[in-house]
C-alpha cells in the first residue's frame, strides 16, 4: 500500500510538472504550448523581418533551467517574459543545434492572441466598430520602414512614436485589432492608459508629512538646506513653485516623457504657491535637475 501511494504521488507530481512546462503564462492569459504549431514545420515566410541586414523573426523561447543563456549571430535574447520564457530574435537559418547551444529548450512562433491585452478582447467582442487608440510595442527601431509600410497597407493610422517605451500609438477600429496582432513587428498591444491623476495632498498625508513639517509641528522639517538631485527624462521645467530654489543643469526638452520630471520635482519640493493642495513634501529644499535624454546606459557611462 505504501509503495502504491508513493508511486501515485510521483505520478501526480510528474503530471503537474509536465503541465507547467507546457503552459505559457503571460499578461494576455495562459496558453497551452502543445497546441501551437511546431516551429520547425511552420511556414516562416509571413513572420520574417529584416534587422541589421539579416532576415529573421521574433519568437518566445523557453530556457533550460539553471543555465546561462548564450547569444550568437543567430540567437539574440531580447526581453524576459516570465517563468523562464524570453522574447528572442532568431536568424532564419537557425538550427536546433543553435537553439541547444544557446541553452534554450524550445522556441515558439508568436501567436496573435498572445499579443493582445485582455481588456481589448472585451472591446473587440462588444464594440467592434468603435474607434480606439492603442499602444503597440516593438523590439525594432521605431523608424523601421517596412513596419510603417505594413501598417499603411492595413489602413492603420500612427498617431505618435514613443522612443522611451519603444512603441507606437495607433488609432483603429476594434475589429481590426487582429490585423494589427498579425503583423510580426509587434509583441504586445494594449489600450492607452487613462491620464494620470495628481494626488499630492493624499500622498503627503499617507507619508505622514504634516506631523513632521510646519512651524507648529514637533520636528519642523521643511527641507531647508537639503539639496535634491533629480535625473529624469526631459528634465524638470521652470515652475513658480520651486524656481527660486532650482538649478537647471540641463534644460527641459519635451519628449515622450512629457512633464514627468516636473511633477516629480513638485511632489518632492513644490511650495504650493499655485495650489496649496499640491504642496510638496520638502517645500524649502533646493533642486538640481538633469535630463537623461532617453539613453540611461550612455548617461551612466558618462
Amino acid at each position: 500500500m505504501k509503495k502504491l501511494l508513493i508511486w501515485l504521488s510521483f505520478l501526480t507530481l510528474s503530471v503537474v510538472s509536465f503541465g507547467q512546462t507546457n503552459t505559457l503564462s503571460i499578461r494576455s492569459g495562459d496558453f497551452n504550448l502543445q497546441e501551437v504549431q511546431d516551429y520547425w514545420e511552420a511556414d516562416l515566410s509571413i513572420f520574417l523581418l529584416e534587422r541589421d541586414g539579416r532576415k529573421g523573426l521574433y519568437v518566445i523561447a523557453k530556457a533550460l533551467e539553471n543555465n546561462v543563456l548564450l547569444e550568437s549571430t543567430k540567437v539574440r535574447i531580447e526581453q524576459y517574459v516570465g517563468n523562464n520564457f524570453y522574447y528572442v530574435w532568431v536568424d532564419n537559418t537557425v538550427t536546433k543545434e543553435d537553439i541547444e547551444q544557446a541553452n534554450l529548450e524550445a522556441i515558439y512562433l508568436l501567436q496573435p492572441e498572445w499579443k493582445i491585452a485582455p481588456e481589448l478582447n472585451a472591446i473587440q467582442s462588444n464594440q467592434k466598430d468603435s474607434l480606439i487608440e492603442v499602444k503597440a510595442f516593438t523590439l525594432l527601431a521605431l523608424d523601421h520602414s517596412a513596419m510603417h509600410s505594413g501598417l499603411a497597407s492595413k489602413g492603420l493610422t500612427v498617431l505618435n512614436k514613443d522612443n522611451l517605451s519603444n512603441c507606437l500609438t495607433l488609432k483603429l477600429r476594434a475589429k481590426d485589432l487582429n490585423h494589427l496582432a498579425d503583423l510580426p513587428w509587434f509583441y504586445w498591444i494594449e489600450l492607452i492608459p487613462p491620464p494620470l491623476e495628481l494626488h499630492n495632498l493624499v500622498e503627503r498625508t499617507n507619508h505622514r508629512v504634516p506631523p513632521l513639517e510646519g512651524k507648529e509641528s514637533l520636528y519642523k522639517l521643511d527641507g531647508k538646506d537639503v539639496v535634491v538631485g533629480e535625473w529624469d527624462g526631459s528634465g524638470a521645467q521652470l515652475h513658480i513653485d520651486y524656481d527660486y530654489r532650482h538649478i537647471q543643469v540641463e534644460p527641459f526638452t519635451y519628449n515622450s516623457n512629457g512633464a514627468h520630471a516636473t511633477h516629480v520635482a513638485g511632489t518632492v519640493l513644490g511650495a504650493g504657491i499655485i495650489n496649496p493642495l499640491a504642496r510638496g513634501m520638502a517645500p524649502e529644499a533646493e533642486l538640481v535637475s538633469y535630463d537623461f535624454r532617453g539613453n540611461i546606459p550612455l548617461e551612466m557611462d558618462s
